[in-house]
């Protein structure tokens, strides 16, 4: 199951966004989409709808591989590690992923293609050994690994399409994260320890 979960992610997810047009339009799916995928689709979304992007927390390798590059950056610059980038300017960093998910959405719109591939560092360093790898695809793996030492999973905040779509459930999701306002003593110890330099503290 795990397995083609992740190819699911890996390969498919761009064409099953786009599939949902065909199938309400044509009734087709777009190629290289199997009907699975679009189960396993429902499966994540639904998930997400509960509980945010638990995939991107808890499932996703590629998040693994950057926070394992992380933990040489940390030996490297113990405290300074993950706080380069002040957060008046990474808050505004994090929206270049929905950029980044528009145009993908709409280029594999238009052309049918898998257009993110030859980009996509996930996909790269998963499948290099193919010989489908575009050298775009090595440049931003490249890339990744030299920000993984700086900042904690640089591609998954800035940059991650598939990311940026599970982040939108955080805005309606189930079971959302809370601050028990009785027990808390504004500390911020939170603050300081959070992966992706969120200000926890902050009541939302």
């Amino acid at each position: 199951m795990l397995s083609g979960f992740q190819l699911f992610v890996n390969k498919e997810f761009w064409f099953i966004m786009t599939t949902i047009y065909h199938l309400l339009g044509i009734g087709t799916f777009v190629k290289k989409v199997h009907p699975s995928s679009v189960v396993l689709m429902i499966v994540v979304f639904s998930s997400a709808i509960l509980l945010g992007p638990l995939f991107c927390g808890w499932i996703c390798s590629f998040g693994t591989f950057q926070e394992w590059i992380g933990k040489i950056g940390k030996k490297l610059f113990k405290k300074k590690y993950n706080r380069f980038i002040p957060y008046k300017y990474d808050r505004y960093l994090r929206f270049l992923r929905y950029t980044v998910l528009v145009w993908v959405l709409y280029m594999t719109a238009v052309t049918g293609k898998l257009i993110f591939q030859d980009y996509d560092p996930y996909f790269t360093l998963f499948q290099f050994w193919t010989g489908e790898i575009a050298v775009t695809g090595f440049i931003t793996l490249g890339l990744v690994i030299l920000l993984s030492l700086f900042v904690e999973r640089p591609f998954c905040k800035y940059a991650c399409p598939y990311g940026a779509v599970l982040g939108i459930f955080n805005l309606f999701r189930i079971i959302p994260l809370r601050r028990n306002e009785t027990t808390c003593i504004d500390c911020k110890a939170c603050d300081r320890v959070c992966p992706m330099n969120l200000p926890v503290s902050t009541p939302v």
